[in-house]
């Protein structure tokens, strides 16, 4: 997969979302096979981690505030 590292979810269509090969390891991907589609990646006051891809097309994991926030289940949407 372009720019991979981790894969940690992938669906019946072959999305996949893992975290991609940036060094700072806050960069995460949606590929649809091999390619990649989509990054996404912390906000300077909000963490996230991608978890799940869903068969309808939505990724699911957890996001924070930061500093010192709980982890909050969180749902995107690729458009």
């Amino acid at each position: 997969m372009a720019r991979g590292d981790d894969v940690w979810g992938i669906n019946r269509d072959g999305q996949i979302v893992g975290r991609t090969d940036d060094s700072s390891w806050h960069e995460f991907g949606v590929w649809l096979l091999a390619t990649l589609r989509s990054t996404c990646r912390w906000a300077p006051d909000r963490g996230l981690a991608l978890a799940v891809s869903s068969d309808d097309g939505t990724i699911a994991g957890r996001s924070w505030k930061i500093p010192g926030g709980r982890d909050e289940p969180t749902v995107w949407t690729c458009r």
